[in-house]
């Protein structure tokens, strides 16, 4: 049997490391049916070349982990869990190595986040222990214990769907707003403490918006991540940090009048696109590499 196009899609998402906005929406079309879209579906232990190729069947579990985590954590890992347990069993490094790697990146309702094998096998034991003793001392403590988790896992589900819920209504809520709304939305949360799940679904949406509006948000985050720390400002469809803003339009290069922040960033490096005068040293202009002298002296200052 060939490998479909789905698994294919699949395990280049996992070899890249990254899944992209409209990938997403092409495994992921259906919120209000979750559990019924095709890679939830799909029997990947029905393809040959997932059982003799180690590499590819690695990069399909990547790539199915990655657009889980990217989805919101609203996807099923039973997949994912399956895959990881049969390469357990015909390479147990390989797939010690997998579930580690999972572990490390956020994990899933089947393993926890930052614990790995060997330290989940441990638990797996002692719990079994503990549960051997249970029912051998007190079997009513066992059928309270049952009911205990099962209680656990019925919250859990309860959840799961009201905080899918919640990120679909942050969704249309955002899609609903125009620039300047969603912009003071972002700068009305800057500032609060705490990270609870609500908040998560909360950045995890508008940083979807920005994607989805085309925003430059390179001064804040990437594909992955958003920082909420600083207020931000809209100008020509970029997005600048509210505290280097009147800093980016005090210096000009001379050459080709590329506005210069005074403020070291520390994305600098990441996109070249914003320049510093570095403290009691020089300015390298990341347009057309004119460089001051120090102090930033030749710089232009704006009116």
């Amino acid at each position: 049997m060939k490998i479909n196009d789905d698994v294919s899609k699949i395990e280049e998402i996992g070899q890249r490391g990254q899944c992209t906005v409209d990938e997403l929406k092409y495994f992921l079309p259906n919120h209000t049916t979750l559990g019924n879209e095709s890679i939830f579906n799909i029997s990947f232990l029905r393809y040959p070349e997932l059982k003799s190729a180690l590499p590819f069947l690695i990069n399909v579990i990547k790539g199915l982990h990655i657009i889980e985590t990217r989805y919101g954590g609203f996807g099923s890992p039973s997949k994912t869990y399956e895959l990881i347990k049969y390469l357990i069993d015909i390479d147990p490094t390989k797939g010690e190595e997998m579930y580690n790697w999972i572990a490390s990146n956020g994990g899933n309702y089947y393993i926890d986040e930052n614990i790995t094998y060997i330290e989940q096998q441990k638990r797996s034991e002692e719990a079994a222990k503990r549960r051997s003793e249970i029912l051998l001392n007190d079997q009513e403590s066992h059928a309270e214990a049952a009911l205990k988790r099962k209680e656990i896992q019925e919250e859990h589900g309860k959840k799961t769907l009201e905080t899918k819920e919640l990120y679909e209504e942050y969704l249309e809520k955002f899609q609903n707003m125009d620039n300047e709304q969603l912009i003071n939305t972002f700068n009305d949360d800057v500032g609060k403490s705490g990270w609870v799940s609500a908040r998560a679904k909360f950045i995890s949406a508008i940083h979807n918006e920005f994607i989805r509006r085309g925003f430059d948000y390179s001064s804040i985050g990437d594909d992955k991540k958003l920082s909420i720390k600083n207020k931000i400002m809209l100008e020509n469809n970029k997005i600048t940090i509210i505290e280097n803003a009147k800093d980016s339009i005090q210096y000009r290069c001379p050459k080709c009048n590329t506005p210069v922040t005074r403020t070291p960033l520390s994305n600098y490096k990441e996109n070249g696109k914003i320049w510093h005068i570095p403290h009691f040293g020089m300015a390298t202009c990341a347009n057309c590499g004119w460089k001051s002298g120090l102090y930033g002296f030749g710089l232009v200052k704006s009116n």
